[in-house]
């Protein structure tokens, strides 16, 4: 996804990823960098949750925390107590990998997300 246009009516706002702001007979247009990003449910998170994946549109150059964000404004409470359990943002009996590579879940604002970027998120530990 190179670039959107959107149409924001009457009068622009002050979108955080905007490349280009023009006006075409009244209305105001940006175009903005968006990613799309897959994520995959793994374990207690995918019962929890009662879905294996789901995609997540970003801004471009949206880190790991970003991302989480976004999960728990769709996914709701449920999910905000594990991605905040430590205040590092991810329970840590959690573990996530962006394109099958481990990441520091500590660290999720240093961890730069790309489009196309394949997350998943699984619990060390499941069953019984």
């Amino acid at each position: 996804m190179a670039g959107l246009l959107k149409n924001i009516g009457a009068s622009p706002l002050e979108p955080k990823a905007v490349t280009k702001i023009f006006k075409s007979s009244r209305q105001f247009y940006f175009i903005t960098k968006e990613m799309l990003v897959k994520v995959q449910y793994l374990g207690v998170l995918r019962s929890k949750l009662g879905v294996r994946e789901g995609e997540y549109v970003l801004e471009d150059g949206a880190s790991l925390s970003d991302l989480l964000e976004k999960i728990v404004e769709v996914h709701g409470g449920s999910v905000r107590k594990l991605f905040e359990a430590d205040r590092s943002g991810v329970d840590p009996s959690f573990v996530i990998t962006v394109n099958g590579v481990a990441v520091d879940r500590t660290r999720g604002r240093d961890v730069q997300l790309k489009d196309g970027d394949i997350v998943a998120i699984m619990s060390l530990i499941s069953g019984g």
